[in-house]
């Protein structure tokens, strides 16, 4: 796990001279994380292959502010998987390629971070993740 190898922080710039505040939460940083992927290719006459990828992505919970149990308390994001997948038609030597693509498969609702403003404002601010997208590709190898 990550930790910080001095966990004092001036405070609202003071320049560390009179208030400090601990570094207790390691920020945009999940205890684990972690991808898995699969290729298959499936020949599709003389010329041209099939190809199917799909890969999930994993990430624990994690906190966005480095004072999360402090300053800026409720800036803790949960964990969250996501599945990709892509599918594609391509000549094996030159030639075109088309494929479709698709992120966040299931339109799994997450945050991917954000930002503690509870020491200054009141308020904490959560980046959403990006939701389901679709997306074609078409290319030409030379």
């Amino acid at each position: 796990a990550a930790r910080s190898t001095s966990n004092k922080v001036p405070v609202l710039g003071t320049g560390g001279t009179t208030s400090h505040a601990d570094f207790d939460t390691y920020p945009d940083t999940p205890k684990w994380s972690g991808a898995v992927y699969a290729d298959v290719t499936v020949p599709v006459g003389e010329t041209f292959d099939l190809k199917l990828h799909g890969d999930v992505y994993a990430q624990s919970s994690n906190y966005f502010s480095s004072t999360g149990k402090s300053l800026n308390p409720n800036t803790k994001i949960s964990g969250y998987t996501l599945a990709n997948f892509r599918l594609g038609l391509e000549q094996r030597e030159k030639g075109f390629s088309i494929a479709a693509l698709v992120k966040n498969a299931f339109d799994k609702k997450y945050y991917a971070g954000g930002i503690g403003f509870a020491s200054l404002f009141a308020l904490n601010v959560v980046v959403p993740g990006e939701p389901r997208t679709f997306l074609f590709e078409v290319g030409y190898k030379f």
